[in-house]
């Protein structure tokens, strides 16, 4: 049945290992409090460097200056990427 294809595309790109998930709810906990440091930002590229399966190293990432003309101001302003959570703002050292 070709209309179940996407999902279950969909479906396959969502799963990750444990250690993943964990680091994206992580990550999930810390934007919703607004925002981590320059020191939690490398912690995550540290963790991920060091899962069995880790993210390619462009999504989790620090974008110390943001995004040149982006019109979104969580793209704008300093922001981290860990994973599927994108703009977790940095705030501090």
């Amino acid at each position: 049945n070709p209309s179940k294809t996407p999902d279950k595309i969909r479906d396959n790109s969502k799963v990750f290992s444990k250690a993943k998930q964990d680091l994206i709810e992580m990550a999930k906990q810390d934007k919703k409090a607004g925002g981590i440091t320059k020191s939690d930002m490398q912690a995550y590229i540290d963790l991920n460097k060091e899962l069995p399966d880790p993210f390619p190293s462009n999504k989790v990432r620090f974008d110390a200056n943001g995004h040149a003309g982006s019109k979104l101001p969580s793209s704008q302003n300093p922001h981290g990427h860990v994973g599927s959570v994108d703009h977790i703002p940095v705030i501090g050292d």
